[in-house]
């Protein structure tokens, strides 16, 4: 069962003689961080903002410090870090948060390691060659981990891998960058379909950050796709629908959590292939891109109502 929130609190108080005092009570006992809570909160976020700023550190150590370090010194020194950062992993005491934080700083270090390797021994590898390395060697333990940011930085790491693989190994054409968004699309959904199925196994209303992020990037690059399309350009049937499925991905998403969030991004979305239409099917001089710039406005103002709007229909509905 999800936690009860303070939305909850005031649709039972809505519905129900509830007195103010009670109500307080309960929130302070229930809903509103204690003590212990902050201190919790402070721990961790000061855990997080030390790893992170010893991962750039060894970062830099090895950066400015480079032609004076032995080849032997430079792996070594690496590789002690990295069984620093994965014996917490074997110890029943330490708290699951830190352990996953440590295993973050892992997964950061071992980029460094390829980094390093690569320099040292000069390689040849393409820069594809080296994000792929380090996402297939860290899977295991982004797994393991099971950790929110560090799914995040993973998928990141392989949007950067499949970028880097089709500008090393394509030929830069519009072609080839148009259709290759489609993959883009694939990989960062599946982020969003995971968050999904959470979401309806445990009824959940409240989406996840990786949510936000992961359909914001697929709607930036449906959005892409549609103005190749409108503007003429030679786009693959399925990655039109696909983009079409995000479009749709997304008005589900705003009416199944109700958030504004989701609404923000329809309308930017609408308005940039309202845009490319008008380009596209419009001569453009002084007159027409005056009543473009009215356009806008009139647009964004309409957008900002309606928004406003669906956000006090939905306030009064939990009221």
């Amino acid at each position: 069962m999800e936690k009860i929130s303070k939305k909850d609190v005031r649709v039972i108080a809505a519905q129900s003689d509830w007195s103010s005092q009670n109500i307080k009570q309960f929130l302070s006992q229930n809903i509103y961080p204690n003590t212990k809570q902050w201190f919790t909160f402070f721990e961790r976020a000061t855990l997080v903002l030390g790893v992170g700023l010893f991962v750039i550190g060894v970062v830099f150590f090895f950066a400015y410090n480079w032609e004076s370090l032995h080849k032997f010194s430079k792996l070594s020194l690496i590789f002690s870090l990295l069984i620093a950062l994965t014996i917490p992993q074997f110890i029943s005491k330490i708290s699951v948060i830190v352990k996953q934080i440590t295993l973050t700083a892992a997964c950061l270090v071992l980029g460094v390691l390829f980094a390093v390797y690569g320099q040292i021994y000069q390689t040849g590898a393409n820069a594809y060659d080296f994000f792929l390395a380090w996402a297939v060697f860290s899977f295991l333990w982004v797994i393991t981990a099971n950790f929110k940011p560090l799914w995040l930085l993973y998928i990141l790491l392989l949007n950067v891998t499949l970028f880097f693989y089709f500008e090393q190994t394509q030929a830069p054409t519009s072609y080839n960058l148009e259709n290759n968004l489609f993959y883009f699309i694939i990989l960062n959904s599946i982020p969003v379909v995971v968050e999904w199925y959470l979401a309806f196994s445990s009824q959940r209303k409240h989406p996840s950050y990786l949510t936000y992020v992961f359909l914001g990037i697929n709607l930036l690059i449906a959005t892409n796709i549609l103005s190749f399309t409108i503007a003429g350009e030679h786009v693959l049937g399925w990655s039109i629908l696909l983009s079409l499925w995000v479009l749709l991905d997304t008005a589900f998403s705003l009416f199944y959590y109700k958030n504004i969030f989701f609404a923000a991004l329809l309308a930017v979305s609408t308005l940039s292939l309202l845009i490319a239409f008008i380009y596209a099917f419009v001569e453009m001089n002084i007159g027409i891109f005056l009543i473009i710039t009215l356009v806008v406005i009139a647009y964004i103002t309409l957008s900002v109502v309606a928004i406003m709007a669906l956000q006090k229909k939905w306030k009064n509905e939990l009221n």
